[in-house]
This record gives C-alpha cells, sequence and structure tokens, in this order.
C-alpha cells in the first residue's frame, strides 16, 4: 500500500471512495503507532493482524520494521505470517497534521517570560533608563501568580538579545535583572524545534 495513492497535491483525494478511506484508515492508525518505534528494528506491539490485513479474524501481533529510507513501514503477522507494506508513510495526512498541532501546542507553552510581581515592579523601576526594558514591559499581562511577557508580539526578537546582553555586562545587577536574563535565555533554549524531516517533503 502506498500513501500517495490517496492523495492529491498532498490531501487526501476528494474522490476516495469509502473502501479506500477505510484502508487509508487503517493504515494511519498503524502509522501513528509506529512513529515511536526504533528505525530498524522490529517491533512487536499491540497491533494486531486484523487492523490491517484481510484476514479480518486473525488476533496475531504485528512485527513492524519502520524505516526512513525508503520511506516504509514492513509489518508481518507473528500468528498466520501474512506481511505487507506501508510505502511513503511521512506523508499521512493524518500525521502530519498531528505533528503540526503538536509543534503548535508547544510553541504556545514554551513562548513566555515569567516574572512574580516583585521583580516585575522592580524591573517597572529600572525601566526609566533602559529603553529595551521600557518596551519588554508594556508587553506584560497579569496573571494570579505574577506577569507574562509574550516575546512573540515583540517587533523583532532582537530586543531580547540586547536586553540579555546588558544584563550581562551590567556589573553589580539586581536580582529581578539577573532573573529577566535566566528567563530570556530559558526562552531562546526551550522555543519550539524545528519540525520533523520528513515535514520537509510536504514543502
Amino acid at each position: 500500500m502506498d500513501i500517495e495513492d490517496f492523495l492529491k497535491n498532498n490531501k487526501k483525494r476528494e474522490n476516495i471512495s469509502s473502501e479506500e478511506s477505510l484502508l487509508l484508515h487503517k493504515c494511519e492508525n498503524i502509522i501513528l503507532q509506529a512513529i515511536s518505534y526504533q528505525r530498524g528494528k522490529k517491533t512487536t506491539g499491540d497491533i494486531k493482524c486484523c487492523d490491517i490485513s484481510q484476514n479480518n479474524s486473525c488476533q496475531g501481533q504485528l512485527s513492524i520494521t519502520i524505516i526512513d529510507v525508503p520511506n516504509e513501514i514492513r509489518w508481518e503477522c507473528t500468528l498466520c505470517h501474512e506481511t505487507g507494506t506501508i510505502k511513503n508513510w511521512c506523508k499521512s495526512p493524518l500525521l502530519i497534521s498531528n505533528i503540526k498541532q503538536s509543534l503548535s501546542q508547544k510553541a504556545i507553552q514554551k513562548k513566555t517570560i515569567f516574572l512574580n510581581e516583585n521583580e516585575f515592579y522592580e524591573i517597572l523601576n529600572l525601566a526609566a533608563d533602559f529603553s529595551e526594558l521600557k518596551e519588554l514591559i508594556s508587553l506584560a499581562q497579569r496573571n494570579k501568580d505574577g506577569f507574562l511577557i509574550s516575546p512573540d508580539e515583540l517587533n523583532s526578537m532582537r530586543l531580547l538579545e540586547l536586553i540579555a546582553l546588558r544584563c550581562e555586562i551590567l556589573q553589580n545587577r539586581s536580582q529581578a535583572l539577573e532573573k529577566l536574563k535566566e528567563e530570556i535565555k530559558k526562552y531562546f533554549k526551550e522555543k519550539a524545534p524545528l519540525p520533523e524531516p520528513f515535514l520537509l517533503f510536504q514543502t
């Protein structure tokens, strides 16, 4: 089975039949489970033969090997020994959708800088002589624990770099500035990762 047979312009074909849609659904369920398996190594998990093969009654578990080049998932039933291959699994619409959603959620979770109330007001006082801080503080939003700043709302990420650099070279910097510097460093370190390599095939 080849995932490309179900696609047009990297999307599920509009004229796909109900039988093809069911088969694609079965393939994508296997892909979503197999994606976490070690590449090139046979793995026997919870996927059953009847989940993919024409033998709807076989309850044997599948031994699965997932590889990137060629882009295939190869399976064999440990009971009836039927075999099969899913080609171009990286183009699965459901897989791509799930990964993009996961990346979006990570970006939302990791895009804020947090300051408690004391740190915020101390930095607010320093902002009078620190233009970059003034611009950063203007974006702060209060929550129940303190203040959150969303750097992605800034016109340029260069502003964060300037603040971190200035905090680094300042002598006798306050505890609040030290905390802000660490939060900025943490933000850049924890930004959402680049898409998985196989997503690049879709561009």
